[in-house]
This record gives C-alpha cells, sequence and structure tokens, in this order.
C-alpha cells in the first residue's frame, strides 16, 4: 500500500522526532496505541498504523472505538485489515449491548 503522505524532508524529521518522544514516556507511562497509530498514518507508514490499531482493539482502549470517524484514517478505509477491524468493533458492540454509531 502507498504512504497516504509525502512529507518534506524537514518535517519528516520532525514527525519521527514527536513519534520518537511518545516512545520514550512509553517506557515510564501508557502511551495509547491509537496515539502511536495516528503518529505512523501522518508519516505514511500505513503498515505500522495498522499494527498500532490492532493493539489498541486488544488492550481495548477508549479511542480505538472511534477509529473509523475523521479524516485521519480516511486513506485506510478501504484497507481489508482497516475494515476487518471496524467489523470487529461493531460485533464487540452488539455482543457488548451497546448503542451502534451510523
Amino acid at each position: 500500500m502507498p504512504p497516504a503522505v509525502s512529507l518534506p524532508p524537514a518535517r519528516e524529521g520532525a514527525a519521527r522526532e514527536v513519534l520518537d518522544e511518545m516512545r520514550r514516556p512509553a517506557a515510564r507511562r501508557y502511551v495509547s496505541a491509537n496515539d502511536f497509530a495516528i503518529a505512523h498514518l501522518g508519516l505514511g507508514e500505513t503498515e505500522s498504523a495498522l499494527d498500532w490499531l490492532e493493539k489498541g482493539y486488544v488492550e481495548r482502549t477508549h479511542q480505538v472505538a472511534f477509529i473509523g470517524v475523521g479524516p485521519r484514517v480516511d486513506h485506510v478505509r478501504a484497507a481489508p485489515p482497516f475494515r476487518a477491524l471496524l467489523e470487529r468493533l461493531r460485533r464487540l458492540q452488539v455482543s457488548d449491548g451497546l448503542p451502534l454509531s451510523s
């Protein structure tokens, strides 16, 4: 899958620094898998982003319930792993008796 965005080298370097900063606190305190996924999406690293979204699902982070909402994920909506994750979230909501978002 091609990268969703192409950052200028200076901005990509800054984005990678932010990702590195996120990794450092993660060793000492919780950083959401969703936060890592969004950072990887911003870098155009779709596969890494999908891996982090999967981790968020496994961890049952509250943010994963909202991954289908908003433009940040527009470029991965059609990806089979993303669609499968959304379907699993939908089934989870049904089994838990939670209202489904439309």
